[in-house]
């Protein structure tokens, strides 16, 4: 079980994420509204297919399991919203962890979601779909709290096919917008970044900055990619908190040359100060800067922004 941090580059990219949807951001485009709830659990529905307790305390925090955590359930996360401190499951008269229930294989994540359709077709609870970019999100409205399910196939820009799935149970005043935006763990990187023909070198780095060599050639880019910001994550285990009181994201306004190679020189001096020894990230946020003459009027659901991410190593 783990608490929402932002020292992972998985953490940043769901925080840049609300960002772009303003949606998708953390994970996960939360809009929590004023509440008021109660540490008094809420009964399971007493003739329903899908029999969850769910506890509410407003000092609980955000928490989520991983699919390793959860027995193979799962391949995104199964995730409790703020204030959501437990969610206990009923299987045949023994009420359990629905964390425990799903890693000890008393029932899987294909069953919970044929439950809840069942329950949604008998009247038990509201089913609502909504689909973005090809991704379609469940939202199935309890009488005392929302759950939200992913099970899909998503299909992303290099033609690659993986299954999402995913759970979030949140309060019934929270708005959760759609969510389309993945992270592959392995590379940092978005399932569905579309090929703007980039790529990056680090070819020199010190404690206060570095020189990045950026080429851009070929890819779907309208106009000119420019690099509005960045930020750096550590992969040391500390806590890159800025030096100057802001949390924004360091502004760069670098524009890069299409089909060409740009060099450019970041110094993080004032905004992180001097780097310790070891490995980090560099996270950029890069947009399309284009007219709207150049967009042809059939094109939908395409990027303006993206995030992209290089490694280096601080000696």
């Amino acid at each position: 079980m783990k608490s929402r941090r932002i020292l992972s580059i998985i953490g940043l990219i769901l925080a840049a994420v609300l960002l772009l949807c303003a949606g998708c951001a953390n994970e996960k485009s939360l809009a929590p509204a004023t509440v008021s709830t109660t540490q008094t659990p809420t009964e399971p529905a007493s003739m329903g297919h899908l029999r969850l307790s769910v506890s509410f305390d407003d000092d609980a925090d955000y928490v989520e399991y991983t699919s390793d955590e959860l027995g193979g359930n799962f391949s995104e996360k199964l995730i409790y919203n703020f204030n959501i401190t437990s969610v206990t499951i009923d299987i045949g008269g023994q009420s359990m962890p629905l964390n425990e229930a799903l890693r000890d294989g008393f029932i899987t994540e294909e069953e919970i979601f044929c439950d809840a359709r069942l329950d949604a077709r008998e009247g038990f609870c509201e089913e609502t779909c909504e689909s973005l970019n090809g991704l379609t999100n469940f939202t199935f409205a309890y009488p005392d709290y929302n759950l939200r399910l992913l099970y899909d196939i998503y299909e992303s820009p290099n033609g690659e096919q993986r299954l999402i799935s995913e759970m979030v149970i949140y309060e019934k005043n929270v708005i959760l917008l759609p969510c389309h935006l993945f992270v592959d763990e392995e590379t940092g990187d978005i399932y569905d970044r579309e090929d703007w023909g980039l790529s990056f070198e680090i070819t020199e780095v010190s404690p206060t900055g570095l020189t990045l060599r950026c080429t851009q050639s070929g890819g779907q880019l309208i106009g000119q990619p420019e690099i509005q910001s960045y930020w750096l994550v550590s992969y040391n285990g500390e806590d890159l908190t800025r030096n100057d009181g802001f949390e924004a994201a360091p502004s760069l306004n670098a524009t890069l040359q299409t089909d060409d190679v740009t060099e450019l020189t970041i110094d993080w001096t004032e905004p992180y100060g001097e780097l310790s020894s070891g490995e980090y990230e560099l996270v950029l946020w890069i947009k399309d800067i284009y007219d709207e003459s150049q967009k042809h009027p059939l094109m939908r659901n395409f990027y303006d922004t993206q995030i992209y991410t290089v490694r280096f190593t601080v000696s």
